[in-house]
Order: structure tokens, then sequence, then C-alpha cells
């Protein structure tokens, strides 16, 4: 497949050069250089991080002057989900060679982070907090589901302007919090009484993962894209061009969206919030903005990823905690204020995690 920034993986793809990257000497040479300052390379990172939240202000900007229809953020957000997201993957995906889906070690060594951050916080939640299960579930999502399409795509797009392989990787995380989603969804169905579910946990995730595929643009669009690619189909090109161009509006539009809601669930998270949730926050904060992205890079190393791989999944794992917690949390009745407190924190303050692991990954010529 031919080389090229927009749509197109270059040469060097880990599916022609080898079983996960490209030669770790090359991608470090590809990298900046290494006696550039530190604080250069911090400004350079931050820079990268900043035009994400830019488009989040904007669109607290757009709610303040309500300059939008009153449901303006609910029809953006049926857009991504449901058109301009899903194109995107399905772009990626159909344009990607199938060899390069195949990488056991950073599918294992990314669901592995993630899922040991669910144990280590729900079971802390259970024994330390004393909450039920569905209070400690919501808890655990907070601490471990990245906020990867809307935050995370957005981000490395920018960090990485044009890199086909490191928007490629973006995308094969996205689908990895899907699981988290589902293992959440059972638990908090299974202990929700007020709520119509079949009886038992193997039939209450039946049912969950038949609306969470059936109804999931998304998985679609990833699905269909991972099809062309296994039949070699390719893409015509004007579809092609098509489908990236409607799906690059995928990740601006996220941010205005989430910015026109942040007065809104800011408002709610003041009215409801006490201060015993501080201590909380505090080791939530830590555990997903921290600890996350540094579990995720010590499992992906020992398993001997490296290189863009390793450190498209570490900043991804740096973004905030999935806005999508507090939804289910509010389904479930299981506390949806310091949910949304959680993800609103941590969504902000990712603005110097991300900054941070895309500065160390920079300087240790990872990307």
């Amino acid at each position: 497949m031919s080389g090229g920034r927009h749509g197109r993986f270059p040469d060097g793809f880990p599916c022609c050069s080898g079983p996960f990257l490209r030669d770790p000497v090359a991608a470090r040479a590809s990298g900046h250089p290494s006696g550039r300052s530190i604080s250069k390379g911090m400004i350079e990172a931050f820079s990268a991080v900043v035009p994400v939240f830019l488009l989040i202000g904007l669109g607290v900007c757009l709610d303040i002057f309500r300059a939008l229809p009153e449901n303006a953020h609910q029809t953006m957000s049926l857009y991504v989900l449901n058109v301009a997201l899903p194109l995107l993957l399905f772009q990626i995906m159909a344009t990607a060679p199938l060899a390069s889906f195949a990488h056991p070690r950073f599918w294992l060594g990314v669901i592995a982070a993630q899922f040991l951050i669910y144990g280590a916080c729900y079971a802390a939640d259970r024994i330390l907090a004393r909450h039920n299960s569905a209070t400690a579930t919501v808890t655990a999502l907070g601490g471990c589901f990245c906020n990867a399409a809307f935050v995370g795509i957005p981000v490395i797009t920018s960090a990485l302007p044009g890199n086909a392989e490191a928007l490629f990787v973006a995308g094969l995380f996205t689908i990895t919090p899907n699981l988290l989603f589902v293992v959440g969804q059972v638990q908090l169905a299974a202990h929700d009484p007020s709520r119509s579910m079949p009886q038992g946990r193997k039939a209450v995730l039946l049912h969950v993962l038949r609306y969470s595929l059936l109804y999931n643009a998304v998985f679609w669009g990833m699905a269909g894209g991972v099809l062309v690619s296994a039949l070699g189909l390719g893409l015509w090109d004007p579809l092609n061009r098509a489908a990236e161009l409607v799906g690059h509006t995928a990740a601006p539009c996220m941010l205005v969206t989430l910015g026109l809601t942040l007065r809104e669930r800011l408002a709610v998270v003041l009215r409801h919030a006490g201060r015993h949730a501080l201590l909380r926050q505090t080791a939530l904060q830590v555990c997903k903005l921290v600890v996350q992205p540094l579990v995720c890079w010590a499992i992906l190393a020992a398993l001997g990823v490296e290189g863009l791989w390793l450190a498209v999944s570490v900043i991804m794992a740096a973004s905030g905690s999935a806005l999508v917690v507090p939804v289910l949390a509010d389904v479930h009745h299981a506390g949806p204020e310091e949910a949304t407190l959680t993800a609103l924190v941590s969504n902000g303050l990712s603005l110097f995690s991300l900054s941070f692991f895309i500065w160390m990954m920079r300087l240790l010529g990872h990307i």
C-alpha cells in the first residue's frame, strides 16, 4: 500500500517491517533532537494538547452566549457517535493492512492495564469505603475508563498531525474500554432492582452485549472497516476521501460538545458534592491520570511493545475519565454526582497528564 499523510500507511508500518514496529533505532532517529532543552520539550508537548482544550472552551463560550439552539449538544453528540466517529474509524481500519491488527502483545497489555486498575479501584472502594457493589463499580470505572474517543483521539491528532499509523493505534485503543463498559453494565444491572433486566448474570451479560453491539454505530464502523481490509477490497478513492473528510469532523465536534455541556454538569456537581469527596477524588485522579498510564507503560514495555504503539497507548491512557460513566451512574442510581465530579476534574487535569506523557514519549524517542 502506498505511503502518504492522509489515510495511507507508510512503508515502515509494522506489518511490513517486523512483529510490532519499525526498528527502535529508526524510531528514535525520526524523533526530536536528543539535545533539546527539557523546557522546550515541555512547551511543545503542552502546545500539542492546548488546542484540544481551546475547542472545549469554544463550546463553553457558545453555551454562555446561547449561540446555538438549546438541544445542539444532543444533536452534535448523535452526529459524532452515529456518523463522524464511525466513519473515521471505518476509514482508518479499511485502509490498514490486515496483518496490522494481529498484535496480541498490544491487546494484552492495554486490556490488562485497564482491568488491573479496575479491579484495584473496585476492591479499594468495597474494602476501605465499604460501598455497595454498584457504587464501587462506578468508582472503578471512573478510575480506569479512558476518555479515548472524545479526548484521546483529538490529542493524538493534534500531537502527531497526519500520522496515519498513530491514528490507527488510537483507533484500536478505543475498542478496549468497551470491554470495561460491558463488564460495568453487567455489574450495575445485576445490582439495580429498579430496572427490568433478565435474571442471572449470564442473561444480563447477553442482554447487555446484544444492545451494546446491535445499536453501537462505532462498533459497526470499526467492524466494517476490518471486513473491508480482510477481504482486500480497498476503498474507492472518492469514497475514501469523503469518509476521511466527514471522519475528521469528529474530533472538533466532540470537543465543542463537551464544552456545551460543561457548565450544566459543573453546576450539578457543585450542588451535590460534599467535602468528604476531596480525599476520594484525589486518590481517583492520581489513579486515573498517573498510575494507569504508568501501569500501561510498564506492562507494554515488559511485553516488548515499543515505539509509536507504546507511546500512543500510554498517551491515550493518560486521558481523563469517560463521560459515559456519569451517565451509567445516573441510570443505575449509583452516585452520579460523584461520578460527574470525577469525570470533570480528571478531564480538566488531563491537560497536564497528557502534556507530560507526550513530552516523555518524545524525550525517549518513541514519537
